[in-house]
């Protein structure tokens, strides 16, 4: 069970980083198409708070985001403490993209159901300890 848990956080980390090179090509290329992403966000406020806020300074929110993916790809692909400080975030970053919704209706809960599968392996993940980074793992092999 720890091996794929494992694998989990090493796949997540990854796919973390790999967000920051695609939130940085997609979105300075074309930050209007970020536009609808908390269209539907629940509660309103976050709706309110997606028209108000992040779309008038887009490109400043996708840096943001960028950076909060690149932090946290860092972070779940160490070791140790840093491992769980990172699974912590990630599950945060996971909750609020699942508020957001994203573009997807409410009440479509189909639609998020990626975010919720996100968010439970993140939960499965903190139950166990990682003693190797990506690296390590990578040449240990």
């Amino acid at each position: 069970m720890q091996k794929a848990a494992n694998i989990m956080r090493l796949f997540w980390g990854c796919i973390f980083i790999a967000g920051v090179i695609i939130n940085g090509i997609f979105g300075v290329a074309d930050p209007e198409g970020y536009h609808l992403g908390g269209r539907y966000a629940w509660p309103d406020f976050l709706r309110n708070f997606w028209t108000d806020a992040v779309i008038p300074h887009m490109v400043w929110f996708i840096i943001l985001f960028a950076a909060i993916e690149l932090i946290l790809g860092f972070l779940v692909l160490n070791k140790g403490r840093l491992v769980k400080i990172g699974l912590v975030g990630a599950f945060v970053f996971g909750i609020g993209l699942l508020m957001l919704g994203l573009g997807a209706e409410r009440g479509d809960w189909l639609a998020r159901i990626p975010n919720i599968v996100f968010v439970a392996m993140m939960i499965y993940c903190l139950l166990f300890n990682y003693d190797k980074t990506l690296i390590e793992t990578i040449r240990r092999k």
